[in-house]
C-alpha cells in the first residue's frame, strides 16, 4: 500500500506539496490513520487506494476519500507546515499566553472551586456570564448587528464563536 499511496502523491496534491519529497511520510501517515480506522472504513480505503493507483475508474464517493485523506496527512506533514508558513505551536503558545492573561483569575477561581469537598452545594448561585439564548420568534431582525455570524453551534461553530468573542467581536451564533 506505501508504493500506492506514494504513486497518488503527485497526482493527488498541489505541485508544490508534491515537490517537498515528503511521499514516504505522507505514505506512512497514511497507513497510520488506516491502522486506527474501524476495520470497514480501513477496507474500502485500502482498497480504494490500491484501485486508484491501478487507474481503476471509483465511484464519486469513495475517489473522494482517498483524495481527502491523501490532502489531509499531506497537509499535516512539517514540510508542508514549513512552506506554508504555519506555526502551530507558535499560534497555540501565543494564543495560550493571550488566554492565560485575560482569563488566568477566572481560571484559578474555577479550579479552586472544583476542588472543594462539596462543589455542588444546593443554594449557590452560579456566575452570570455574557450571552444570552433567544428564540427565533423573539428576534427583530432589523435590530440585530454583530460582526460576525456562525452558523450551528457544533464542536467548530463554538470554536470559531469562542475565538472570535475573546477577539472582541460581537458574534451572533446561529442553531436549529
Amino acid at each position: 500500500m506505501v508504493r500506492s499511496v506514494e504513486a497518488l502523491v503527485d497526482e493527488v496534491c498541489p505541485p508544490e506539496i508534491a515537490a517537498l519529497g515528503v511521499a514516504a511520510g505522507i505514505a506512512a501517515g497514511v497507513g497510520r490513520v488506516l491502522d486506527a480506522a474501524a476495520p470497514a472504513t480501513r477496507l474500502a480505503l485500502r482498497a480504494g487506494i490500491a484501485a486508484r493507483a491501478a487507474g481503476v475508474p471509483l465511484p464519486a464517493a469513495l475517489a473522494g476519500a482517498v483524495r481527502d485523506l491523501i490532502l489531509t496527512v499531506a497537509y499535516e506533514q512539517p514540510e508542508a507546515h514549513a512552506a506554508l508558513g504555519y506555526d502551530p505551536a507558535r499560534w497555540v503558545a501565543r494564543t495560550s499566553a493571550l488566554r492565560a492573561e485575560r482569563w488566568g483569575a477566572e481560571i484559578r477561581s474555577s479550579a479552586a472551586e472544583l476542588l472543594r469537598p462539596d462543589p455542588l452545594v444546593t443554594g449557590t448561585t452560579p456566575r452570570r456570564h455574557p450571552g444570552r439564548f433567544v428564540s427565533a420568534a423573539a428576534l427583530d431582525a432589523e435590530l440585530i448587528a454583530c460582526d460576525a455570524v456562525v452558523v450551528g453551534s457544533g464542536a467548530g461553530g463554538s470554536a470559531v464563536a469562542a475565538e472570535l468573542a475573546e477577539a472582541g467581536w460581537d458574534v451572533v451564533v446561529l442553531e436549529e
